[in-house]
């Protein structure tokens, strides 16, 4: 059945899509389950950090507005997320075998296939962790550039489409520390830094619509 929250993130993408605002005027700012006035929710919906929301909507204006297309979108990344996951097992351990097992057996895994069907913000996260990953392998020893700085832009991504793509980061981090410190440079810290400087500045014109309110909404949520 249809529960609160794709109720909540649908109405913010829909409001998007067609009504030219992100609010969330289908809630009560006093009465959230984060016991905290939500205060300008119904104009703006800053809970969340936007790519998910922003995708969603482009997603209701191609294929039109109902459950069915809100949980496709979800299942859309879920297959970004275990093409990823074959690519990154197949590069590090260079067995086809063992990525084609370890593919079929995350998509038999009930808590990957709960979130691959919800229409919630995760696997669209998820899915660029994964690739970010499986860029890292993919190009490391042909590229370490490269590697590093396609890994960490689709980490960004990550992070903005849920505040827990913060574990890519972590993730590529403890990589670069495992696998490449003796190649590792200074500077690519500043590259790094680029699609992450990128990615908080396409959410800062939204932020400067209601800075009041995303100081009252985002803390309450993270």
């Amino acid at each position: 059945a249809p529960w609160c929250d794709e109720g909540w993130f649908a109405n913010a993408a829909y409001n998007l899509a067609f009504n030219g605002h992100m609010g969330s005027n289908i809630q009560e700012p006093s009465g959230h389950f984060l016991n905290s006035y939500l205060k300008g929710i119904r104009e703006h919906t800053y809970v969340v950090v936007p790519y998910d929301l922003v995708s969603l909507s482009g997603w209701y204006r191609l294929f039109g507005f109902s459950l069915f297309t809100t949980r496709t979108h979800s299942i859309l990344w879920g297959s970004v997320a275990l093409l990823s996951l074959f690519v990154l097992v197949l590069t590090a351990s260079g067995d086809r075998t063992a990525a084609l097992l370890a593919t079929a057996l995350c998509s038999l895994d009930v808590t990957f296939l709960w979130g691959a069907a919800d229409g919630r913000v995760d696997m669209m996260c998820v899915a660029f962790l994964m690739a970010s990953y499986a860029a890292y392998f993919a190009l490391r020893r042909k590229n370490f550039t490269a590697a590093f700085l396609t890994a960490h832009s689709l980490a960004a991504i990550s992070c903005m489409s849920h505040a827990n793509g913060g574990l890519a980061v972590i993730g590529l981090a403890l990589l670069t520390w495992r696998l490449d410190r003796a190649r590792f440079e200074r500077r690519l810290l500043w590259l790094a830094a680029i699609p992450y400087s990128v990615a908080l500045l396409t959410w800062a014109p939204y932020i400067l619509q209601s800075p009041s309110d995303w100081l009252v909404q985002f803390p309450a949520n993270a």
